[in-house]
């Protein structure tokens, strides 16, 4: 009953009613069909280690909408980078400094190399995003458009 109902509601479980976001059995099957679906479940079991599990062995990616304690857990980043390299980017800190996690990473796509953190970065720290207003491109007012 609860894969019939995992399959129908994948790309709907946003609106899926929070007893079954929340409930773990519902939710280890809805990401084994679809480990992004983990984005939709309550934010407990998104540091749940076994749902965690099961959604970054379907798609690594789903390790972005992991709890930030799972982006530090080393078995968990390297089980998401094996299957997708480019998870890397969603890793912790230290992990996508980490030699071992950048190997796996760039064995499953070369160009993973390019989400591999350098040591003097801080991925988490939001200091570190420049955003339209830090730069002066949002501002248009010295530029002469009358051309």
């Amino acid at each position: 009953m609860f894969i019939a109902l995992a399959k129908t509601w994948i790309h709907e479980l946003k609106k899926a009613p929070k007893t079954l976001r929340k409930n773990k059995h519902f939710m280890l099957q809805v990401v084994e069909l679809d480990g992004l679906a983990l984005q939709y479940a309550n934010r407990e079991l998104r540091g749940d280690h076994d749902v965690v599990k099961k959604a970054l062995e379907q798609n690594g990616l789903a390790l972005q909408y992991t709890a930030k304690a799972m982006r530090q857990n080393y078995d968990l980043v390297l089980c998401a980078v094996k299957q997708n390299g480019f998870a890397l980017q969603f890793a912790g800190n230290e992990l996508c400094k980490n030699a071992t996690i950048i190997s796996e990473a760039c064995n499953q796509d070369p160009e993973a190399r390019c989400c591999a953190a350098t040591e003097d970065e801080n991925w988490e720290d939001e200091s570190d995003y420049v955003t339209e207003e830090d730069t002066d491109e949002g501002n248009d007012e010295d530029s002469d458009d009358s051309n």
